[in-house]
């Protein structure tokens, strides 16, 4: 009982101090650094320009934004979808084959050393009124400096 009340009798001491410190403000952190411009893309690894182009052609077809697709791809692009092959004007904006967003999965494709693509793991595609779900190859060619998406194969 005695060690307790012992116990209660600490708790009760420290409670005030516990309480000024609450109330003193808290210290405000220091500012952030600026963050540092992006990479330019000769200061990448060959991977990432890739996944990056990609990426932001998937993106792009799949909301349908042409201007952002120019950037990263030709002005046609085929999608192959099993047997078929469908075309993606990306210079006019349209596209006889849709890709249902989200993907999944991005990996590198390689031929002796040198980036060829992006392997997606999972992709949709809506084309010729059906839709077919699968694994993808996003084909890539670097030309100038810049990637650009080539074709597209849905398995």
């Amino acid at each position: 009982m005695t060690r307790s009340i012992a116990l209660s009798l600490a708790a009760l001491v420290a409670l005030p101090l516990f309480a000024q410190e609450a109330a003193k403000p808290a210290p405000t952190p220091p500012p952030k650094e600026e963050a540092a411009p992006a990479a330019a893309p000769a200061d990448r690894p060959d991977w990432k320009a890739h996944v990056d182009a990609v990426t932001a052609f998937l993106k792009a077809w799949g909301k349908g934004k042409w201007e952002d697709a120019k950037a990263v791809a030709g002005d046609k692009v085929d999608v192959k979808v099993g047997d078929k092959t469908y075309s993606i004007d990306v210079a006019g904006g349209k596209s006889d084959a849709n890709l249902v967003l989200p993907f999944r999965g991005l990996s590198a494709i390689r031929d002796a050393g040198k980036m060829k693509g992006v392997s997606v793991n999972e992709m949709t595609v809506d084309a010729g009124g059906a839709k077919k779900t699968g694994k993808g190859k996003v084909m890539t060619d670097e030309t100038g400096g810049a990637v650009k998406v080539t074709s597209i194969e849905l398995e």
